[in-house]
């Protein structure tokens, strides 16, 4: 096989300066400074145990952004040479236990990220870290020509420096698997050379002649960091963090801050909740939620229950306040400054709590009846017994098709509940359904009452809010080709209407409302 002569003249060079390549990943377009390193707190516990900061198509792609191409001056590949996007392994089963509780489940031809997503999962151990570990040990995110001993030897797990690897854990597969399994071992602390909340005193190198220096560990996450590598950097390798030090230095601790600074922005940073409560003095339904943590510079993207927009404060730059309609689960999207001036954005979802609405008063729960119009190609809703016997007294079959109690609703307000509006369309023989206060006032401020007459309230719901319990949703479509609502409680006539009809006779809106999944219980016929 070929291989260009500007290829071997790069090995060459690589191959005489290999201590630079342990110790440098690349220098990026903003760099990370020395001085913001904290030998005691290199990364917050809530991002290293955290094995859902990443999902299988996210490393992935993470992976294919880094190398786009393999080895491309390469004429094929030798078959001992696949970088790491295109990587695959028949992988084996690994039972759960006390610091995986996860079982790894075994597979052929599973693709890296792959494996990193499943050891994440089985592990609880983020993905950055294990995508880390595998660059600051042998270069593989980057590397577009590693060996396949780059690969037994992945995260360096076993491998002690004064000995050689143990077979036993050879192959990226178990590489990552126990890398990952051991750091939750050094989390239980099971093994305790360093320990958080105390000072621990560190070497600079393998070398004891180099020396050592007091680190007060303030987290099992960097205690775990400086079991797994035992070394600090000292100021020559803070000084050069992407080259070499001194004869004194090490690097794998700083490489590892310094990637993830580099990859995916400040390691500290931490956002908890605070405290979710109701607003003070709010009668509204709306909730604060206040979020603490590090170096926030702005947030964005609020939403609460699938609502987008809420009221947002940023307080200072390790407080956020938001301020949204009270939901079962939002997420805002949080800013946070790296040392440069630059940010990364961070997605931060939190459950906000919504109360339960007491027992509605059973007297007020009615059976809402639908008719059918076959001339029409429109439906009638109403939950009024004397409006529902004056349809089938007044108008044939042919007319309005009487099609029983459709769902239960409530006549009178109950807690929790909102109005439901109701509109009729004389232009086009059917009903119009809101519980939104602005689409009501758009359709009366843009139709006349012939296209689209306010009925007012027709009775009151539950929002689409999945808080409420022992209740089903109520869906909404539109005919273009009829000028007409249908609404349905029904998930499977709701799914065949979907499955049948091409969206111009039926399209799928959305989930219009909430109500009670109680049967319905409809009064006797005339």
């Amino acid at each position: 096989m070929k291989r260009p002569t500007r290829v071997i003249a790069a090995l060459a060079t690589l191959a005489t300066t290999g201590a630079l390549i342990v110790a440098s990943s690349g220098s990026p377009a903003l760099a990370v400074d020395g001085s913001q390193w904290d030998p005691g707190y290199i990364v917050s516990d809530q991002q290293f145990y955290d094995g859902s900061a990443m999902t299988q198509a996210q490393i992935q792609a993470f992976l294919e952004a880094k190398v786009p191409v393999c080895h491309p001056e390469w004429d094929a590949y030798p078959d001992d040479v696949v970088c790491l996007k295109d990587y695959r392994q028949d992988t084996v089963t690994l039972s759960a236990d006390a610091y995986c509780p996860g079982t790894y489940v075994g597979a052929s031809n599973e693709t890296a990220s792959t494996i990193i997503a499943k050891v994440s999962a089985a592990c609880n151990i983020n993905a950055k870290v294990i995508l880390i570990t595998l660059q600051k040990e042998q270069s593989l995110v980057t590397h577009v020509w590693p060996s396949s001993s780059r690969y037994a030897k992945a995260t360096g797990y076993a491998c002690p420096d004064s000995a050689p690897c143990n077979p036993e854990y050879a192959g990226f597969q178990k590489q990552v698997y126990y890398a990952a399994r051991q750091f939750q071992r050094y989390h239980a602390g099971l093994v305790a050379n360093y320990r958080p909340g105390i000072n621990n005193v560190i070497k600079y190198n393998p070398d004891s002649a180099c020396g050592s220096r007091t680190v007060f560990i303030q987290n099992a996450a960097t205690a775990g960091l400086y079991i797994y590598t035992p070394y600090v950097p000292n100021a020559a390798a803070l000084s050069n963090l992407y080259g070499t030090g001194d004869g004194c230095s090490s690097y794998g601790n700083r490489n590892f801050w310094r990637i993830w600074w580099d990859w995916f922005g400040d390691p500290t940073a931490t956002v908890t909740v605070a405290s979710v409560s109701p607003a003070s003095g709010s009668t509204d339904g709306w909730t604060s939620v206040t979020l603490t943590g590090n170096h926030f510079t702005g947030a964005t993207g609020v939403t609460f229950g699938g609502v987008a927009g809420a009221g947002l404060v940023v307080v200072s730059d390790t407080k956020i306040t938001v301020r949204t309609p009270a939901r079962a689960v939002g997420s805002v999207d949080v800013a946070v400054k790296t040392p440069l001036g630059s940010s990364t954005v961070q997605t931060f979802t939190f459950v906000a709590p919504i109360s339960p609405p007491a027992p509605p008063d059973p007297a007020s729960i009615s059976a809402v009846y639908r008719f059918w119009s076959p001339n029409n190609k429109a439906h009638f809703y109403t939950n009024s017994v004397a409006e529902r016997d004056l349809i089938l007294r007044t108008y044939p079959s042919s007319e309005w098709t009487y099609e029983g109690g459709n769902y239960n609703a409530f006549s009178s307000p109950q807690p929790g509940t909102v109005p439901l509006y109701r509109f009729w369309s004389a232009k086009f023989k059917g009903h119009f359904f809101t519980t939104s206060e602005a689409e009501k006032d758009q359709v009366i401020a843009n139709y006349d009452d012939a296209t689209w007459l306010f009925e007012g309230i027709a009775y009151y719901v539950y929002p689409v809010d999945p808080a409420y319990v022992d209740t089903v949703t109520v869906a909404r479509f539109w005919s273009q080709d009829n000028k007409h609502h249908f609404y349905t409680a029904s998930a499977a006539e709701r799914d065949q209407v979907i499955a049948i009809y091409p969206d111009h006779q039926w399209a799928y809106e959305q989930d219009a409302f909430r109500v009670p999944s109680s049967a319905v219980v409809a009064a006797p016929l005339p």
